[in-house]
């Protein structure tokens, strides 16, 4: 959040809110000193909703806490945020928590930050897989292990280090309880059951159904073959429980059984591996990013005179707006309409005497009247048309030496006199 305010890092550093819970950050700043006239507190927020528009419902204010006080009570209107990263800015003019202009004191004391929430703006399928966690309503096939639903419940199936298996002609087959579902939630698309088979020998004969139990009753999938030589992947889908031939519910999940059913005509069938992966539209709730937050004080300063040895050099421009018109003759007219800028030069050399006794003290003060902005005064020039009120546009130096302490400068102005006859702006 802190980065230059003129090179935002975006994505590689931020802040992010992807829940429906509004919350807020308040984030300390430097003390700064300054002398003069607060006129108002702009706070900024670079920030966006990641991957997706932001939902209608929610919410992204900056904020300003003007005790630097953990407290969101004075925020900004609701701001839309688009899927790119823009800079957005809210005006405080006076100290909300007083209702009065801000003071030095008030601003070294505020906190700011961002406020925001993402409520869902969206659905995406996804999945989730649900494993043997306890034996089920029928244990038929041999275990290798203490319960048999042991056997099928891991993550990557372990081949014939556990397994269940039919080793007599006949069909035999197993059902587990599976792990309920937590925090998902959405509509479920299809429920698909999967498991890992193969007998030990080749077995022409050998076959295998994946089997569900929903609501009391058992449905099995279509019978399949197997090869001897790998294991095999068996899968059935159901896009609707076939027995309410309705969409699954999560209830319906969470009291679900699946299992396997073997056939052997005397070798030996086994399964290693059993479970079941849903499907579901998931709301999408897209991350609320704030990469940078920062602060603006606007503020009058108190007046300050700065005094420089008088320059060596002065020039002036008066540049005019003119127009002019070609006629068939090949004559030509010349219309004068008004000045369009006033600009004066100043060079000189800066240096510590009788007059001045901080060199330094001096090119710093200027620069400071340019950062402002704000009208100066030029005076002690030795001619009117050279005094006045100017902007400063531009302000330059060379230190030239140390001892003695010595600067070249440069100082460039605008004129900011208008011409008070012509009622037209127009400078004098």
């Amino acid at each position: 959040m802190d980065e230059d305010r003129h090179n935002p890092d975006d994505d590689l550093t931020y802040v992010y809110n992807d829940t429906d819970v509004q919350l807020f950050d308040i984030y300390g700043l430097p003390n700064v000193s300054l002398s003069g006239t607060i006129n108002y507190v702009q706070v900024y927020g670079r920030a966006k909703s990641h991957s997706i528009a932001q939902a209608s419902t929610g919410i992204y204010k900056l904020l300003i806490s003007p005790d630097g006080a953990c407290d969101d009570s004075y925020v900004s209107a609701d701001i839309d945020l688009v899927t790119g990263y823009s800079t957005y800015v809210n005006t405080w003019t006076e100290n909300p928590q007083t209702a009065a202009p801000f003071t030095l004191d008030d601003i070294n004391a505020i906190g700011i930050g961002v406020k925001c929430n993402s409520p869902a703006a969206g659905v995406n399928e996804t999945t989730f897989t649900i494993r043997p966690n306890a034996n089920g309503d029928v244990i038929q096939l041999t275990t290798e292990c203490a319960n048999a639903y042991q056997c099928v419940d891991e993550a990557v199936h372990d081949g014939f280090v556990t397994i269940n298996y039919q080793s007599f002609v006949g069909i035999k087959y197993d059902l587990y309880e599976l792990d309920d579902h937590t925090t998902e939630t959405g509509t479920i698309n299809k429920v698909i059951v999967y498991a890992y088979i193969r007998p030990v020998l080749s077995c022409p004969n050998c076959w295998a159904k994946t089997v569900i139990k929903t609501h009391g009753t058992e449905y099995r999938g279509s019978q399949e073959t197997e090869e001897h030589t790998s294991w095999n992947l068996i899968s059935t889908t159901y896009t609707i429980n076939p027995n309410t031939i309705a969409a699954w519910t999560w209830a319906e999940i969470d009291s679900l059984q699946a299992g396997i059913e073997l056939y052997s005509d005397g070798v030996i069938n086994t399964v290693t591996q059993v479970y079941v992966v849903v499907y579901y539209d998931a709301p999408v709730s897209p991350e609320i990013r704030t990469t940078q937050c920062y602060a603006k004080v606007n503020y009058t300063p108190d007046d300050i005179e700065c005094t420089l040895h008088k320059p060596d050099k002065i020039s002036t421009n008066h540049s005019r707006n003119v127009k002019m018109i070609n006629f068939w003759s090949g004559n030509r007219v010349v219309y004068d309409l008004n000045r369009s800028g006033k600009s004066m030069v100043l060079t000189g050399t800066e240096y510590e005497d009788t007059s001045i006794t901080d060199a330094c003290g001096a090119i710093e003060c200027i620069r400071q009247q340019g950062e402002n902005g704000a009208d100066v005064t030029i005076s002690e020039l030795g001619s009117a048309l050279w005094n006045g009120v100017y902007k400063i546009r531009s302000f330059g130096w060379k230190h030239i030496s140390e001892c003695p302490d010595v600067y070249d400068w440069i100082l460039e102005l605008e004129d900011t006199r208008y011409c008070q006859i012509c009622g037209d702006k127009t400078y004098d």
